[in-house]
């Protein structure tokens, strides 16, 4: 459960590239930020920022149903 912010950031695994899973998730629906994003030195290849303000705890399951579906074909 969030003690605020507007963000959570996710670590994905070493061999799943967030540009990929980004790709990917955006054929299901879904967007967030690359962690390369984040940073000023280019890291962040595997991570993602999901943001989770404004919106009804519905969407944010089924957005998150949909980043598992966007992994899950990434790793096939």
């Amino acid at each position: 459960v969030p003690q605020g912010g507007f963000f959570f950031y996710l670590y994905l695994p070493a061999d799943m590239p967030a540009a990929d899973v980004l790709a990917k998730g955006r054929e299901f629906g879904i967007t967030a930020l690359s962690g390369v994003g984040c940073y000023a030195n280019g890291h962040g290849s595997h991570e993602m920022r999901l943001a989770f303000s404004y919106q009804p705890e519905e969407k944010l399951v089924e957005g998150i149903r949909r980043l598992g579906l966007a992994m899950k074909a990434v790793r096939a």
